[in-house]
């Protein structure tokens, strides 16, 4: 496991040097830490700084979330108004949920055309 560290953390130091987005690089280095731990490999960017959009998808998507669940949510406090929805929130979560099911099925969809599957290559 040492080895994915030691990989990432050369790709973000080469990242740093090129791009004054320090917080958003460890943040992203991060998770590609623990996509490439999972999948092996990395999931988001090359490590050369430049703008990934599926990267920026997720972020905005995750910043979203964030938001959301942070929103008070009268109808968690007050039961029976729970179905009017009167915030909105539950619509917006449920956007947001099939937003990340397109982005993550996406992904799954990218590997299977590789032909990986189980960690093996067919």
């Amino acid at each position: 496991m040492a080895g994915f560290h030691e990989k990432e953390a050369r790709v973000l130091t080469k990242a740093l040097a090129n791009a004054g987005k320090i917080k958003q690089l460890v943040q992203l280095g991060q998770l590609n830490v623990l996509i490439r731990i999972i999948r092996g490999r990395r999931l988001f960017g090359d490590g050369t700084g430049i703008s990934d959009p599926k990267a920026d998808k997720f972020k905005e998507m995750v910043v979203e979330l964030t938001v959301l669940v942070r929103i008070f949510n009268t109808g968690g406090i007050v039961r029976v108004l729970n179905w009017l929805d009167l915030q909105g929130i539950a619509s917006k979560m449920m956007k947001l949920h099939n937003r990340f099911d397109r982005f993550l099925g996406g992904i799954l969809e990218e590997h299977k055309a590789k032909g990986h599957v189980g960690g093996d290559k067919q």
